[in-house]
């Protein structure tokens, strides 16, 4: 009899402790998760290219440097799918050689510059408002074969997104071109009143 109580017990005890063990591991469970990445040739431009190939909705981005044609293959290749892509660029990187803008142009993206050169060296892309990339990675070829780079991706990181997605919101319209109308108001401002 006591062997079969105390077995009874260590039953109980065992029942309890996973039962609080599922009810702690339902209640904390997420599905949030943070890649890393380094360069030179660490799959780098690999995930991105995949990422954006998965893109349904939006996709927005920041880049100092932008000459990697495959991602800027995959980025055409999310417009045609119908999907909206804003793209900030360095205004003096968006000029040089190489840079993609105006391939980006061409392929009617929307694709604005930075109202100053030099000074935007930011790396975000957001996708879907669920996939955040930042890191020192730019999008270029010299980033992915030969340069020291990194580059974090969030998954499902919602309060993490939303601050980037701010940001990248408040550069958007810091530098969208502004359309000027001439009026009156500015003729008479010139000219003085008459």
């Amino acid at each position: 009899m006591f062997l079969r109580t105390e077995s009874l017990k260590k039953r109980k005890i065992l029942i309890s402790i996973l039962i609080l063990a599922l009810f702690l591991f339902s209640h904390s469970f997420s599905f949030a998760e943070v890649r890393i990445f380094f360069s030179p040739e660490g799959g780098i431009a690999e995930e991105i290219i995949r990422q954006i190939d998965n893109a349904q909705e939006y996709i927005d981005i920041a880049i100092y440097s932008f000459t990697y044609e495959p991602i800027a293959g995959a980025i055409i290749r999310a417009k045609n799918r119908g999907v909206k892509i804003r793209i900030l660029m360095d205004r003096g990187q968006a000029q040089e050689k190489y840079s993609v803008y105006q391939f980006l142009l061409d392929n009617d993206i929307e694709t604005i510059q930075d109202r100053h050169t030099g000074i935007m060296h930011n790396k975000i892309a957001i996708i879907d408002g669920r996939i955040l990339f930042t890191g020192s990675y730019n999008w270029s070829k010299s980033a992915e074969e030969r340069n020291q780079e990194n580059l974090l991706e969030f998954i499902d990181e919602e309060e993490i997104i939303k601050v980037y997605q701010e940001r990248l919101d408040y550069l958007w319209e810091f530098n969208e071109p502004q359309e000027h109308h001439l009026c009156y108001d500015d003729f008479e401002s010139k000219e003085g009143r008459r």
